[in-house]
């Protein structure tokens, strides 16, 4: 038979049973995109969540209100306080979940092996998932323009900064007179680096204040950038400009080429006007001005061995001309040897393998009578057609002769299709040559 002692022992046994706090736990296993859930009630504040095992993938957190479809959920870290929308590595993290019913832990998905999700509920808040904060006072100036404030890192003033302006629309103004963008490492690049296919926009400058300045006077040196013109400025002037047309030189100056690799090197060949008037180029060496550069180009033919002359015709010189109706010009000249043959000639042809708008050209051929009295032979022939076309032949040649002299100029309309023009000699009956050292200019 119980005792008012014994009943009232029982009472206080089940108002503490009553009252003490009860911690759910679940534990479970995900290797693919299964999920570990625990319910949450109206007591419940803070899920525990521990991840263990080994495994690799994306673990969801997620949470449910009265049955409805979970949403996705945010866990911190026990080691920071930066939430995260997943878990991709073991560890301890907390879930704030006041006023849900159902929270979830699910694969998303676990790729490879097992992880093992541990819950806990609890009423208390882990301070984790309250984020950071801070406190204290100071005084912040009023701006009587527009500004940015600024704190400079000692006292509890937050001053105001009107030298950089921000418009509020992307703009920055900077209010120095001359205002300086340096990086805080010495000697590390500045990058301006637009977005995407943005370009970095300048004002359009002049000659005395370029757009882009090296160090010192506006009137220095600089890079001017307008609208149709890129140029380099030197004490207030252009000094060399790329535009449509091709790189400008002013001033007097040379277009240099460097005798190295560097474009700071010594000159080595300049192309500039001459001293001798503005409508006169000089090719320079060392010095601007001192016309003693010497040019080589392919019109010029110098054939380095004879031509042994037989009875067809045979090119000593030959060019290639390109598809255009251009007028080009020949000057040749020379010497030929005849050793042998009874009274033999010395045909001088042109030969276009195109057909030309016409070719005129013109002989002189010195033979030798009777061994001693030279005799010059002139001629011309017209032509409009492909193939060998004679310029002269010569008169009756006696031999032996050594090194007389031949010379020949013209020239030819050249088709509009793309060939060959050439300057031949033969011979009928002869033996002979046409001798090294003799040459033709095309022009």
């Amino acid at each position: 038979m119980h005792t008012k002692r014994d009943r009232k022992l029982l009472f206080i046994l089940l108002f503490f049973l009553a009252g003490a706090p009860i911690f759910a736990q679940v534990s479970g296993s995900i290797t693919a995109s299964q999920c570990v859930s625990i319910g949450v009630g109206n007591s419940t504040s803070t899920v525990g969540i521990q991840v263990a095992g080994t495994w690799t993938g994306t673990l969801q957190p997620q949470i449910a209100i009265q049955g409805q479809a979970p949403v996705n959920a945010q866990v911190t870290p026990s080691t920071s306080s930066t939430a995260q929308s997943t878990i991709t590595a073991n560890g301890v993290y907390y879930a704030n979940v006041a006023g849900g019913s159902t929270f979830y832990v699910c694969g998303n998905t676990v790729a490879t092996g097992t992880a093992t999700v541990y819950l806990n509920v609890s009423q208390g808040v882990s301070t984790g998932t309250l984020g950071s904060g801070g406190g204290g006072s100071g005084t912040v100036s009023s701006c009587a323009a527009a500004g940015n404030a600024y704190y400079s890192g000692s006292g509890t003033t937050v001053s105001c900064d009107t030298s950089i302006v921000d418009s509020g629309t992307g703009n920055l103004a900077f209010g120095a007179a001359t205002p300086v963008l340096s990086t805080t490492t010495a000697n590390a690049p500045l990058t301006l680096a637009p977005n995407g296919t943005g370009a970095i926009v300048t004002n359009v400058g002049t000659a005395a204040n370029p757009t882009m300045q090296a160090t010192g006077s506006a009137t220095n040196t600089g890079l001017n950038l307008t609208t149709t013109l890129e140029c380099w400025t030197s004490v207030g002037a252009f000094v060399a400009c790329l535009n449509a047309n091709g790189v400008e030189v002013g001033s007097n100056k040379s277009l240099i080429i460097g005798s190295t690799g560097q474009a700071n090197s010594s000159q080595a060949l300049g192309i500039g006007t001459t001293v001798q008037g503005s409508n006169t180029y000089s090719f320079d060496t060392t010095t601007g001005g001192n016309e003693a550069g010497m040019i080589r180009t392919a019109d010029a033919c110098k054939p380095t061995t004879a031509l042994t002359l037989t009875s067809s015709a045979q090119n000593w010189c030959s060019w290639s001309l390109p598809a255009s109706t251009k007028v080009w010009n020949w000057k040749c000249e020379g010497t030929y040897s005849m050793s042998a043959g009874s009274s033999p000639t010395l045909v001088m042809d042109m030969n276009a393998s195109q057909a030309p708008g016409t070719e005129v050209g013109n002989g002189v051929i010195s033979t030798v009578s009777a061994g001693t009295a030279i005799v010059q032979t002139n001629g011309t022939g017209t032509s409009a057609s492909t193939g060998p076309q004679t310029i002269m032949t010569s008169g009756a040649i006696t031999t032996p002769v050594t090194n007389a002299y031949w010379s020949s100029s013209g020239m030819i309309s050249a088709s509009a299709t793309a060939g060959t023009f050439a300057i031949q000699f033969l011979t009928a009956v002869g033996t002979g040559t046409i001798n090294a050292g003799s040459v033709c200019w095309m022009f």
